[in-house]
């Protein structure tokens, strides 16, 4: 648990200091994330050292970032997942695109899109 107060902006010093005790092996950071934002507290300061970024919203996970990748590019990827076994499996995981019938913004006229429940989502599998 890394608490911050208010001073948000510190979590880069902090997973610097993490960093140079690494020898071997991964950190593995997770940040609590306010609803509708892209990132973690600490916003850019966290995501500047991270190798792989990642961000988790119901049922959506997004790379934001991943430093050093090979054949496939998933930067700015959006992935579709369900979790079972009693919240310990991902499940069902698929590539998603932006909802074409509402352009991502989940409404259609003020009304949720019929075509992607009002998620702005949508299965790549369908179109």
């Amino acid at each position: 648990w890394i608490n911050l107060d208010d001073n948000f902006y510190k979590i880069g010093s902090v997973i610097e200091g993490i960093q140079s005790k690494l020898v071997d092996g991964i950190a593995l950071l997770l940040l609590q994330k306010s609803e509708g934002k892209g990132l973690g507290l600490g916003g850019g300061f966290s995501e500047h050292l991270a190798s792989l970024y990642l961000t988790i919203d119901f049922n959506r996970l997004t790379v934001r970032k991943l430093k050093e990748w090979k054949d496939i590019n998933t930067n700015g990827k959006v992935f579709g997942f369900e979790i079972n076994n009693g919240g310990a499996n991902f499940h069902n995981i698929r590539p998603l695109i932006k909802c074409p019938e509402c352009h991502g913004y989940g409404k259609v006229k003020g009304i949720d899109c019929d075509n992607c429940n009002g998620s702005g989502w949508a299965d790549t599998s369908v179109y």
